[in-house]
């Protein structure tokens, strides 16, 4: 995680358009996944990370919108 960490820095665009949080989770795989040959597998866990990620984001996204919300509900507030 720190060497990805590193490398997120370095990319110029990334730092100056935000924040950046790197974290990890276990991959669960189908319990049928021994009889899968190996492409089904790489696509199995292609499919699980990007549901994961899509899961994240939409959390995230919420979060985000819930605390905009707050901010213009306070901001109206002030103005009153």
């Amino acid at each position: 995680m720190t060497r990805i960490r590193t490398q997120l820095k370095k990319i110029a665009e990334l730092q100056a358009s935000g924040e950046c949080e790197v974290s990890a989770a276990t991959v669960t795989l189908p319990d049928d996944s021994a009889n899968r040959s190996l492409p089904q597998q790489v696509q199995g866990v292609a499919e699980r990370v990007t549901e994961m990620a899509r899961h994240d984001l939409s959390k995230k996204i919420v979060s985000v919108s819930v605390k905009k919300t707050e901010k213009t509900s306070e901001s109206e507030n002030e103005h009153r």
